[in-house]
């Protein structure tokens, strides 16, 4: 990432390192995103969404991430719990992927504005990793 103007540093511990910088977020050789019209990082409400599009399955994966003190927290959507699903499918058409299996479903949202607005207040993002600042 030399070059690339090198803006934050996280770390899960000596193996996991996110390196952010103005046009690229780096986690490891697997996930290596620039961003792009297919991969983007918007900021709304103190939080930032990546956004990133799979052609494959015509469809976006988003992870929200908060700074906290010297640590990230990244968010995703994801829950089992039906009654949570159930709320979920109140707000917006909730579908289920093709290639989900009853063991991880995966299911698709496309909200509008004002749902995800009910999304973000109905508390549906839940952390998934925390990371500790280094840079």
């Amino acid at each position: 990432m030399s070059g690339d103007g090198l803006l934050l540093e996280y770390s899960r511990g000596e193996k996991d390192t996110i390196r952010i910088s103005e046009k690229r977020i780096h986690v490891s050789k697997q996930f290596d995103f620039t961003l792009s019209d297919t991969v983007l990082l918007k900021r709304y409400k103190n939080a930032y969404f990546l956004n990133v599009y799979y052609r494959e399955v015509n469809t976006w994966m988003v992870i929200m991430a908060k700074e906290e003190k010297k640590n990230i927290l990244f968010y995703v959507i994801y829950t089992t719990d039906s009654t949570k699903l159930t709320q979920l499918n109140e707000i917006t058409d909730l579908r289920l992927m093709p290639e989900s299996s009853k063991d991880v479903p995966n299911y698709i949202i496309n909200p509008s504005s004002t749902e995800f607005d009910k999304i973000m207040k109905g508390n549906f993002f839940n952390v998934g990793d925390t990371l500790v600042r280094i840079r």
